[in-house]
């Protein structure tokens, strides 16, 4: 839960002023950065949800699995603020 904690946060820094829904509102901003981010992004909320409401426990793998996908969407997070444009 940890590093989900840290990807909202950093998520939510970069995002521009809300216009939606917290979820479409996150969804089209990764979109803008990487359409290839958004199936990543839809199965990291489904796992997080399932988890915290309890409707499975996750193995060691899944965990890890997800652990990466975070890790993954955070690094694209990451070359968004530090390119060369980027405000």
């Amino acid at each position: 839960m940890d590093k989900w904690v840290k990807f909202e946060n950093n998520l939510r820094s970069k995002l521009p002023p809300k216009d939606d829904f917290a979820y479409y509102w996150k969804r089209d901003f990764l979109a803008k950065i990487d359409s290839d981010l958004i199936p990543l992004f839809k199965d990291l909320m489904d796992f997080r949800n399932k988890v915290v409401h309890g409707i499975f426990e996750p193995t060691e793998e899944q965990l890890l699995e997800m652990i990466k996908n975070i890790d993954y969407i955070n690094g694209k997070l990451l070359i968004l603020v530090t390119a060369p444009n980027s405000g």
